[in-house]
């Protein structure tokens, strides 16, 4: 039960589509990380139903890279009730934009659902990523559009899960061609559609 509710409130992070492109490998190497001071705190959707808090893992924590974000979100009900899920984060430039990566926090999910090594093993972790755009006190994650990468998968030279995965797609390629796809890509304003803005609440 508690893992089904885990992964139900990774669901929140699917911030204004439900279909997405997600990856296999994360975005950016170790070396190529970049911190954003300007993530740091809570923001929250405009219909008040979601909750994006970043923060700076404890400097004691020596296992983690200082360059990434502790990410804990927070899905608001109607009736009251809250899901609440961690998250690892990234940032790192490709070309001139800032662009974020996002996978569960595989050690606290496995601690708080109580899976052992076996269980753990079957699970594999994807990775979410947003061109990230400041303006002013609010900011808006822009996920690559999968009606458009669907409508040009044909002349997309990029490697993916040979099967209908309905909502979403999965890259498979190695890092460095992925930077060098979404780069391509950027500033394409029907590859990245703005949707929506979070705006600073601390």
């Amino acid at each position: 039960m508690k893992l089904f509710k885990y992964l139900f409130a990774f669901c929140s992070i699917f911030l204004f589509t439900s279909c997405l492109v997600r990856t296999i490998y994360p975005l950016f190497e170790d070396n190529e990380i970049v911190f954003e001071p300007k993530l740091i705190g809570k923001w929250m959707n405009n219909d008040s139903s979601e909750i994006w808090e970043f923060s700076k893992y404890k400097p004691d924590d020596t296992t983690r890279n200082p360059n990434k974000y502790r990410l804990q979100t927070i899905a608001i009900y109607k009736d009251g009730n809250k899901d609440t899920a961690l998250f690892e984060a990234l940032t790192g430039m490709l070309g001139k934009n800032l662009f974020l990566d996002v996978t569960i926090d595989n050690r606290e999910m496995i601690k708080q659902c109580s899976l052992n090594l076996r269980q753990s093993s079957h699970l594999i972790f994807t990775h979410i990523f947003y061109k990230v755009n400041f303006k002013d006190d609010s900011l808006c994650f822009v996920e690559m559009s999968k009606e458009w990468y669907t409508k040009n998968m044909k002349k997309l030279k990029i490697s993916i899960l040979p099967r209908d995965e309905g909502d979403y797609v999965t890259l498979t390629s190695r890092t460095k061609q992925l930077q060098n796809f979404i780069k391509k890509y950027a500033n394409n304003p029907k590859a990245f559609p703005e949707s929506g803005y979070l705006h600073r609440i601390d």
